[in-house]
């Protein structure tokens, strides 16, 4: 798929995706511009993520296009493939008000394994209805039983703090194994 999307570099620092539409000598013209944002987080398994958001360029403003200086851009590149997905797919989230549209595959899912996890769920609560289970019930069991394994978790870990093993004694063969067998005071290891 060809298209006229271009990564611009600018001297101000910003990465912008656009679609040129124009190309002087003195100047370019870009039809809505989003800047590229590269935002890094860390998920609950302590693992490195980073992840592409485009905000629309020219947000505060009326107009969709832009005339830029030549002498304001350091480079002009041929966006990535993903860059160009997700430039689609952040235009189309702009022109619908930012909801997602119903027949794009969007996230995890399309509309398609969306109905079929639908009637997934629905088979699954008539089966439960079939052996006459409130679900409200069933909610409320795995409630009690998430606070039961938290309580059990807070007592362990309690058990463990108060099980730490103390030895005064510097010539027994473990002394110094374990950090509460060394002095919390850094002026006791300055010579």
């Amino acid at each position: 798929m060809s298209t006229n999307y271009r990564v611009l570099k600018l001297k101000s620092g910003d990465s912008i995706v656009a679609e040129m539409v124009e190309n002087s000598k003195s100047h370019i013209k870009i039809m809505r511009p989003m800047d590229i944002k590269y935002m890094h987080f860390i998920d609950a398994l302590g693992r490195k993520h980073e992840t592409m958001i485009l905000v629309d360029w020219l947000k505060s403003t009326t107009t969709n296009s832009v005339k830029i200086e030549k002498n304001f851009i350091l480079q002009i590149f041929t966006p990535s493939p993903d860059v160009v997905n997700s430039y689609d797919h952040q235009k189309k989230l702009d022109d619908n008000g930012g909801k997602i549209p119903a027949n794009n595959v969007f996230g995890l899912f399309s509309q398609k394994d969306k109905e079929g996890l639908d009637r997934m769920l629905q088979n699954i609560e008539n089966q439960f209805k079939d052996l006459n289970i409130d679900m409200d019930d069933v909610e409320d069991m795995i409630k009690d039983q998430l606070e039961d394994e938290q309580e059990e978790l807070i007592e362990k870990i309690i058990e463990s703090k108060s099980a730490e093993r103390v030895i005064i004694d510097e010539d027994h063969p473990d002394y110094g194994t374990s950090y509460i067998d060394w002095s919390p005071n850094p002026e006791d290891y300055l010579s």
